[in-house]
């Protein structure tokens, strides 16, 4: 059966989220669904219920359930998931091929140091690496942070893995050679993608991610990474009826007014934080006192 090959392909891999391809080769009717000249075309994603499969090619679909979740179960969880607002359950971007998770370091490991230095030197622990998903990728010599989007289902919180965002940590001399973008980000064309941490009800607005987990980390407040310096029409509708902080870097300042004006004429609760660098520079301390966080 499909839901035997599935699991079998996948053993070993446990990180929600985590998504990649693997072989069909026959239809269920036993007819060649991938020839051996064709590249991979099922994409098989980990979710809290299982996996659940899609072949892009002769689209078979599906959910191969692991040993801990009822078949009832999981159905049920189907059912909901593609109720929500997630419209599509099969993902539609894939991790890199050679992703590898930086929550644990193995002995045979082919992560380099710098990568977990540039990480650690902002504050973010090791423990946190399993929460965002954090890993490496050699084939683009950067840190992957995957990118995510968010429903409710139920009582719990389901996401679908959207793209990625994978930064360079070569020194600045060494990109300025080689002419190598400090930031890569990767998803489904004419869509766009930010980086979400849930938390509570106040909204703090960064550029990168790592601002975003530092001070998701620091406050418990929902932070989005624009990925850039401007806010979408659509986002904003999307934050009405939050508390909403803008806080980009210090030379942003006239954005920044702009950005919130044009929100605050939108009926949104908004503010914007000015410091002289990005909120990935400071301290705990220093974030939850300019977030005002008791």
């Amino acid at each position: 059966m499909i839901e035997d090959i599935i699991l079998e392909a996948v053993e070993g891999r446990y990180a929600q989220g985590e998504s990649f391809r693997i072989r069909h080769d026959n239809k269920v009717d036993g007819t060649v669904c991938t020839r051996i000249d064709q590249p991979p075309a099922m994409t098989v994603t980990r979710t809290s219920y299982g996996w659940m499969y899609h072949c892009h090619r002769c689209h078979t679909s599906g959910c191969a359930t692991d040993s801990k979740t009822s078949p009832k179960n999981t159905m049920e969880r189907v059912k909901a998931i593609k109720n929500s607002k997630i419209d599509k359950v099969v993902e539609m971007v894939t991790l890199p091929n050679d992703f590898q998770p930086m929550s644990k370091r193995e002995k045979d490991s082919t992560v380099p140091w710098a990568a977990y230095h540039w990480i650690w030197q902002y504050g973010i622990a090791s423990e946190h690496f399993t929460k965002f998903h954090v890993g490496w990728s050699a084939l683009y010599n950067r840190v992957i942070i995957p990118l995510y989007e968010y429903a409710e289902v139920g009582d719990e919180l389901a996401r679908k893995l959207v793209g990625w965002v994978g930064r360079n940590v070569d020194s600045k001399d060494i990109q300025r050679e080689t002419n190598t973008p400090k930031w890569l980000t990767r998803s489904r064309k004419g869509k766009r993608r930010y980086f979400m941490a849930p938390g509570d009800q106040t909204v703090v607005l960064v550029e990168d991610a790592i601002s975003a987990i530092v001070v998701h980390l620091a406050t418990g407040h929902t932070t989005i990474a624009l990925l850039t310096t401007s806010v979408s029409e659509d986002l904003m509708r999307e934050l009405r009826g939050k508390t909403i902080y803008l806080w980009l870097d210090g030379d942003m300042l006239a954005h920044s007014v702009a950005t919130v004006d044009r929100m605050r004429q939108l009926g949104l609760n908004a503010k914007h934080i000015h410091t002289p660098k990005d909120p990935k520079e400071y301290n705990k301390i220093f974030i939850q006192d300019t977030l005002k966080v008791k």
